[in-house]
């Protein structure tokens, strides 16, 4: 006999919900010795209570430990730069209010310096917001720590107390139409830790370092041994800009710091996802292994016996392959490029006088939406015009130069593969609209992708949502469903997703895996909308190999601290 519920299960409010998510987040790079530095040399600091209680909504701040977080995120540049001077930093008053509760200026004047940008005129008639810069003697706490020994540290929780315990999850948190939910699925079965090279990792630091200070002109410098390494995983040295150096040498050193906790061991790096609306896996923090530099990655990874995957340009077969099964138009441009990926891109950007990495950026912007006829989407709403994805890819490239974007631009526009990809793009989209599948979920309705995952199909104000956001909903469903069905071959062996590929220990035979995935999806898309058709995909594997390293690396790794391998006789 079932014994009977005599108490009432607690229901909790969306603000509650939010609130249990946000506090499950793990940060492991908050070192203890950070949080002993501050709380002696700086009073105010150690005065920070660690948590309040909202009575109005129930719910907590982890306010100190928040402190932590934002200091650190500062320090490793991971802050938006405010518009009016990049050597300054901007944070909204909204998010700086759930982080630390309304007293959040008074701690935020703890550590940072603060302005006003627009010399006394209103921030709100201005439109702007404070500057932020960390104070010069918070910077020299945080580099005394993140440059000191490289050996295991113990990490700080969200009670001030040494982590002593790692999340049993690999997935943090489900966004399903709107709605977050706790816990990370069943069907994400891999491990949560990864293995890294530490050698790599030290060595990758003393590169950048290096390759910084040459481009700087200090050329006694010999680069010849980076150079080698470089290359091996298909970069040229002197592609770099300044500011890339700048930021590969903080990255690496962040890694590397992240990869130093006691209780996971050396060269091990916690990553924990997020499930988004339609599927796709995206990493907690900043810095992780997902969203590293492909260079930075292989370094990291190389040598312990890893095989990187990737489906070839996956989201336009996917496209041209669902715009078949819905008997859709012909997309002969479509099918010329997806049959000649590489030989396109690399046309396209002789033609345009663009980097090959970036015509494939703009492509893939192209298939979500992007629009290559103006430069600039009007906001209807807030009444401004901004940048569209082309236009923001191009200045990223010319490192802000307007008039090079726009030059670029045009001439993007007017390549002729480009404007056959961009009407085939709208034609497909305008004829898969005609075949959402559309349900009802709390009165509002959902647009299902083959994933199963919900989006709404109209915004809060009652617009429908673009059908390229929902075509975007389709094609990362597909890609999301063929990585579970390489997870459930793979167990223990998958090690990471990366979008439209992923890292393992299984040293595939492609087509073997190529013909799984095609009876996976065929099964798929009869259980969504009964077509007995999966998808054809092209799978390519790499070995992470490891590096070559030379006489050279011996002294590299007789370093005891981070800063002897930033550092000259010089200085940093």
């Amino acid at each position: 006999m079932k014994k009977l519920r005599t108490k009432k299960r607690r229901t909790y409010t969306t603000e509650q919900k939010n609130n249990q998510i946000e506090r499950s987040f793990v940060s492991t790079n908050i070192k203890k010795q950070l949080l002993q530095a501050l709380d002696n040399n700086v009073r105010e600091f150690r005065d920070i209570r660690w948590r309040s209680k909202s009575k109005r909504y129930d719910t907590i701040k982890d306010i100190k430990y928040n402190m932590l977080h934002i200091i650190l995120n500062a320090y490793n540049g991971h802050i938006k730069k405010h518009k009016n001077d990049t050597d300054w930093e901007t944070f909204y008053s909204v998010k700086l209010r759930k982080d630390l509760g309304q007293d959040y200026d008074r701690f935020m004047a703890i550590v940072f310096d603060r302005r006003h940008p627009a010399n006394g005129i209103s921030l709100i008639e201005d439109k702007q917001t404070l500057q932020y810069k960390l104070k010069i003697e918070i910077v020299a706490i945080c580099e005394r720590v993140y440059l000191g020994e490289y050996k295991l540290h113990a990490r700080v929780g969200r009670d001030g107390k040494d982590i002593q315990s790692i999340p049993q999850y690999v997935v943090r948190n489900v966004v399903d139409g709107g709605v977050l939910k706790r816990r990370g699925k069943q069907k994400y079965l891999f491990d949560n830790v990864i293995q890294l090279n530490e050698d790599n990792m030290l060595i990758m630091i003393k590169m950048f370092a290096e390759l910084y200070r040459h481009r700087m002109g200090k050329k006694r410098v010999d680069i010849e041994h980076w150079t080698e390494i470089l290359n091996s995983v298909g970069v040229m040295p002197e592609n770099y800009t300044l500011k890339q150096l700048e930021d590969r040498r903080t990255k690496a050193i962040e890694l590397l710091n992240k990869a130093s906790v006691d209780i996971l061991g050396e060269g091990r790096v916690l990553q924990i996802y997020t499930e988004k609306e339609s599927g796709r896996l995206f990493a907690d923090e900043w810095l992780n292994i997902q969203n590293l530099p492909k260079e930075m990655r292989y370094i990291a990874m190389g040598g312990v016996g890893y095989y990187e995957y990737d489906i070839e340009n996956a989201h336009y077969n996917f496209l041209y392959q669902l715009n078949k099964m819905l008997g859709g138009p012909a997309l002969d441009t479509i099918q010329k490029y997806i049959s000649n990926t590489k030989v396109t891109r690399n046309r396209i950007a002789r033609e345009s006088g663009v980097d090959y990495g970036v015509i494939k950026q703009i492509m893939i912007a192209m298939i979500y939406g992007a629009d290559i006829t103006q430069y600039h989407n009007y906001d209807a709403e807030k009444r401004e015009s901004n940048d569209n994805a082309v236009m923001s890819i191009l200045l990223r490239y010319t490192e802000q130069n307007r008039d090079d974007a726009y030059e670029l631009f045009n001439r993007v526009k007017e390549n002729e593969m480009i404007r056959g990809l961009h009407r085939e793009i709208k034609q497909s989209t305008n004829h898969m609209a005609k075949h959402w599948i559309v349900e009802k979920y709390k009165g509002k309705e959902m647009v299902l992708n083959p994933f199963q995952k919900m989006k709404p199909l109209h915004t809060k104000d009652g617009k429908e949502v673009a059908k390229n956001k929902i075509v975007s909903h389709m094609l990362l469903g597909i890609e999301a469903s063929i990585l579970v069905f390489v997870m459930e071959e793979e167990l223990k062996a998958f090690t990471m997703p990366h979008h439209d590929g992923w890292v393992s220990y299984n040293n595939w035979d492609t087509g073997i895996l190529e013909k799984i995935i095609k009876a996976k999806t065929t099964r798929m898309m009869v259980d969504y909308n009964g077509i007995a058709k999966g998808f054809d995909i092209k799978i390519t594997k790499k070995r992470i190999g490891d590096i070559t390293k030379g006489k050279w690396a011996k002294e590299i790794l007789r370093a005891k601290t981070i800063k002897e391998l930033v550092s000259d006789k010089h200085g940093y």
